[in-house]
């Protein structure tokens, strides 16, 4: 009709998120949310959408600041899971609602999920028994119940589609990007925990999970040999609730920081030999991508979505073969020049994913699941 005016889609989105360390699920939820606040300052956009972020009333949260994504206070009732199942559906009540990491309200219909990879189902022996049982039913649920799902590789994307029988029509992939290691706000500072490392270093980044193969990378590092001349730091935190952690100790030449802000990670990527990438299995691996940016060569496990990721910018090994980790160590010390050519080619592949590019990806996955207004 003739001077009609259309009236804006409100999405609200889960912000249980900012309760939880950073990970790469919690970098993915907060680097879009941040997007989409940027995104709106598009006036065609605006007209069409707005959002609003629904967070846990906790004494002390650090929630950012927006322009134009609003905040809504929602109390917390007994702890975080129960907000998010219980407190979550009531507030959000008849609105759709956008969940950014894996949990979602069970109950909750008119919402869009993100599984991030299907490690619950591939990998189950990584995380505790009742992780396990919950997620995998949650998955499930979700699967069949909401709108639609969103991933963040091609690779994740074929297993959730084999192992939940989901339809084509009903997943879609939203790339993770590398945009927050590239911003001027950052600052180089010197990282205050590696004084004592003098040699140069191997940086290895991941949380304490059994999947991250930090284990048979030690074991690697050692037979390689070259520890009389290089050391080998491992960055990251664990979460006994979660993960199984695997027992590693630090020694002479290898260097256990655990979490390490932004600031100090972008410097440790900037002044390290070489970064190490053994995963077993990802679904993606931020990490790699804020290495290729900060010109750090990279030596990376060919498993899971890493080659989709890092395509012919890195030297790939069998994460399981501990004699293959060793001699990629070995290829890049021996010969310099394979170092400079990574380096070159890895910035290059980090060009391809953007956050911007992932707010595109995600408003088209929004309007194909018919959570948005249509023209």
């Amino acid at each position: 009709m003739l001077g009609s005016r259309m009236v804006a889609t409100t999405i609200f989105i889960n912000g249980k998120f900012l309760l939880q360390p950073i990970t790469g699920v919690q970098r993915f939820a907060r680097e879009i949310v941040r997007g989409l606040d940027q995104r709106l300052d598009l006036e065609c956009t605006k007209k069409l959408l707005q959002f609003v972020l629904v967070v846990p009333d906790v004494k002390g949260l650090e929630v950012p600041t927006f322009r134009n994504i609003k905040i809504l206070y929602s109390k917390l009732i007994f702890c975080p899971f129960f907000w998010e199942q219980f407190m979550l559906p009531f507030v959000t009540l008849g609105q759709p609602l956008l969940n950014l990491t894996g949990a979602a309200p069970i109950v909750k219909i008119r919402q869009v999920c993100t599984f991030h990879d299907a490690a619950i189902f591939d990998i189950p022996e990584a995380y505790t028994k009742l992780f396990v049982i919950w997620y995998r039913f949650l998955f499930r649920i979700q699967s069949r119940t909401c709108l639609g799902i969103l991933t963040v590789s091609e690779f994740s994307k074929g297993r959730l589609k084999k192992l939940l029988g989901i339809a084509p029509s009903r997943i879609r992939i939203v790339y993770n990007g590398v945009d927050h290691f590239m911003s001027p706000a950052m600052q180089q500072q010197k990282p205050h925990k590696t004084a004592g490392v003098t040699k140069p270093y191997f940086l290895a980044v991941g949380s304490a999970n059994p999947s991250k193969n930090f284990a048979r990378l030690v074991e690697a590092f050692k037979i390689s040999g070259v520890g009389k001349t290089h050391s080998l730091i491992i960055v990251g935190g664990g979460n006994a609730g979660v993960f199984f952690s695997e027992a590693i100790n630090s020694t002479e030449n290898v260097v256990l920081l655990g979490r390490v802000s932004d600031d100090e990670l972008k410097t440790l990527y900037q002044e390290a030999f070489a970064f190490l990438f053994p995963s077993l299995y990802e679904g993606f691996g931020i990490p790699l991508l804020e290495a290729m940016v900060c010109g750090c060569p990279i030596l990376a496990s060919n498993a899971a979505s890493v080659p989709e990721v890092c395509g012919s910018s890195v030297i790939y090994f069998d994460p399981e073969d501990v004699t293959s980790i060793s001699k990629a160590i070995l290829e890049i010390i021996r010969n310099p020049s394979i170092a400079i050519e990574l380096r070159s080619k890895g910035f290059i592949q980090a060009q391809k994913f953007s956050w911007e590019h992932s707010i595109d990806q995600l408003l088209e996955s929004l309007k194909e699941f018919k959570l948005t207004a249509q023209r």
